[in-house]
């Protein structure tokens, strides 16, 4: 549908070019016409003057209505590039947005990283304190809703790490857990 408005704004515009050229060069002819009665008869050169004033008055007319037309056209294509530039300032907003939130995971899920490789130095010694971390960063992984299709859209290999993590969460859990109830 859009395609039909545009071509039919095109030959809008070319019937009224057409039409304004038309009347140009009757303007033009009808100046001729002047001068050339001009130098016969004075009297009759007023009387022409008046008529080709009135014509051309009407010709401004036509111009005017030629000029709001091409106004109004443009109004339209401003709107639709004005809608076309808000579109994209929202895609980059919510890209943004997006960005902030998945770098916020890769800092989450670095300091869970790091707290497991601590753990792992004393989970031997001190099993229930590192069961109770271990419960901390479970906790925080639901409270931040921290998932791998986070990094999805990221890369395969971010989304195979935070899955390395969550995973190392779970099992190193489990593996304190039945070693509290072995013992």
């Amino acid at each position: 549908m859009g395609k039909r408005t545009t071509s039919w704004g095109t030959i809008a515009n070319v019937g009224i070019d057409a039409y304004q050229l038309k009347r140009l060069n009757s303007i033009s002819s009808d100046i001729n016409n002047i001068r050339s009665v001009v130098q016969r008869d004075t009297h009759d050169a007023v009387a022409a003057g008046t008529t080709i004033t009135l014509a051309a008055i009407d010709t401004v007319a036509d111009l005017q209505v030629g000029m709001m037309h091409n106004l109004r056209e443009m109004d339209s294509k401003l709107e639709t590039l004005s809608n076309i530039s808000w579109k994209i300032a929202s895609y980059f907003d919510s890209k943004e947005k997006h960005d902030q939130f998945v770098g916020s995971m890769r800092i989450i899920l670095h300091y869970m990283e790091r707290e497991l490789d601590e753990i792992e130095q004393y989970q031997e010694s001190h099993t229930e304190y590192a069961t109770m971390k271990l419960e901390i960063i479970r906790d925080r992984i639901k409270e931040h809703n921290v998932k791998v299709e986070h990094f999805a859209q990221v890369s395969t290999e971010e989304m195979k790490h935070a899955q390395s993590i969550l995973d190392r969460v779970e099992s190193t859990y489990h593996l304190l857990i039945n070693k509290l109830r072995g013992s």
